[in-house]
């Protein structure tokens, strides 16, 4: 809740440590997509989009998550979520997890 994007920023690199690749609870996950749309800072982005891609979320999740970072207005995050999407549906067709 912190309004420094630098504590922000910390704070996400910790949970980091924290979860590494388990699932997050589901009302941080909220607050995290949250952050991943509404930040206007791309370093913090880029962080929040890769504890998101981390953890142990569900498929379908990761597809929403990677589906609503391919609009970013950062080209690193775009194209990370689109790479991401690529491979996600080299492995599983995306119609099957909608």
């Amino acid at each position: 809740d912190d309004q420094n994007v630098g504590m922000q920023l910390h704070a996400v690199k910790a949970l980091q440590k924290v979860h590494g690749s388990r699932e997050l609870p589901e009302s941080l996950s909220l607050t995290l997509m949250e952050m991943l749309e509404t930040s206007p800072n791309s370093a913090l982005r880029i962080e929040v989009l890769e504890l998101l891609t981390r953890s142990e979320v569900a498929r379908q999740e990761l597809a929403m998550i990677y589906e609503r970072a391919t609009t970013d207005e950062n080209s690193f995050i775009r194209n990370r979520a689109k790479n991401g999407l690529n491979e996600m549906d080299q492995s599983v067709p995306l119609e099957e997890l909608k």
